[in-house]
């Protein structure tokens, strides 16, 4: 039943929202999940029979594709969040990395990176709980509340020899990077670091994710110094990226640029220069160049197309989000010249 579920809720969204809000689908699957997954958890530190084990692990498998397909609907995810017993994700994401379940790793990663995306806010903190006379409110979102533990453990998956899992750990930090405090444990815990090596990988779809949660790491003035730390060369990372990823990518160099802008949104007037270092900056400067001129002549040239024949602005959505990107990007690398840019080095 959960396979089925599963493949009619992976693309389907009207799907979701039956399954999870209008059948109240969502306290009945996370309560199988703790019980299921406590099972498997206990079968497998008991040493239980292979069997039995693989068992429990290929209904898990089902059962957690079936809740992180139905929390892609924001009003099904919020209230998955917000369900004592999904938290079970946390203690299976630890054990698979530890006993090398590659399957069971991906789809709990993969769940956990859908639902990181509904962590804006910890604790419900009602009326209704300080009328309880509650000191510690239950939270709008159990997966937020382990963040710790969870980020933890991601780094792992960062480095991991599954490119899917590794893309999903990304995209999960990204969602969990909105939130100061965990940009902050993100940084104690070196998890930055890893996701500024992941600028080199060889995957588009990891490299990517990397690049949307270094943009949120960038906007912040407490986080972005791990993108100019000398042994780690983030900012020439991000360069390189955007050079590679060019007008074929628009998506990937839309991001890349985001990044950039941010790194250097909070230095004084005109110091990206010295933010970068001269040679990074001079290559920025004339890939922008390159690319913006043959951007705006593509989109242009679409545009003219269009109205000829009567029909709508045909351009690429992600072509208009390089263009707005790219010269936001531009403007600040404009100023730069000769300016002073406010130290961003580890305070001494």
């Amino acid at each position: 039943m959960a396979f089925t579920l599963g493949n009619l809720t992976a693309s389907n969204d009207r799907n979701r929202e039956l399954v999870g809000i209008e059948f109240n689908g969502v306290p009945m699957l996370v309560r199988h999940l703790e019980q299921v997954g406590s099972r498997y958890l206990r079968s497998a530190g008991d040493g239980a029979s292979a069997a039995g084990s693989a068992e429990l692990e290929e209904v898990l498998v089902k059962l957690i594709r079936l809740l992180a397909n139905i929390s892609i609907n924001p009003d099904v995810g919020t209230q998955v969040v917000a369900t004592s017993g999904v938290q079970t994700l946390i203690a299976l994401l630890s054990h698979s990395m530890g006993a090398d379940r590659e399957e069971l790793l991906l789809n709990v990663v993969s769940a956990i990176t859908n639902l990181s995306f509904y962590v804006l806010q910890q604790h419900r903190g009602t009326a209704a709980d300080e009328a309880k006379g509650l000191d510690d409110p239950e939270p709008l979102s159990f997966i937020f509340a382990g963040h710790q533990e969870i980020c933890t453990d991601l780094v792992g998956v960062l480095v991991h020899e599954n490119e899917e899992a590794v893309a999903e750990a990304a995209r999960a930090f990204g969602n969990f990077s909105r939130d100061p405090q965990v940009r902050q444990f993100m940084g104690s815990s070196r998890s930055d670091e890893a996701l500024v090596l992941l600028l080199d990988h060889a995957s588009r779809e990891v490299v990517f994710s990397a690049v949307g949660a270094l943009v949120n790491i960038a906007a912040d003035p407490a986080t972005k110094r791990v993108l100019v730390k000398p042994d780690l060369l983030g900012h020439a990372k991000l360069v390189s990226v955007l050079r590679r990823a060019g007008l074929s990518d628009a998506e990937l160099s839309a991001v890349a640029c985001k990044a950039l802008h941010n790194l250097l949104l909070d230095t004084r007037v005109g110091g990206a220069e010295s933010a970068l270092g001269p040679a990074t900056f001079g290559l920025l400067h004339r890939t922008l160049d390159e690319l913006l001129d043959a951007a705006a002549d593509a989109a242009a040239d679409a545009a003219d197309e269009a109205e000829a024949k009567g029909a709508e602005d045909p351009s690429d959505a992600s072509l208009r989000e390089f263009l707005s990107a790219a010269r936001a990007l531009q403007s600040i690398l404009d100023e730069a010249r000769g300016q002073e840019w406010e130290d961003l080095e580890e305070p001494r």
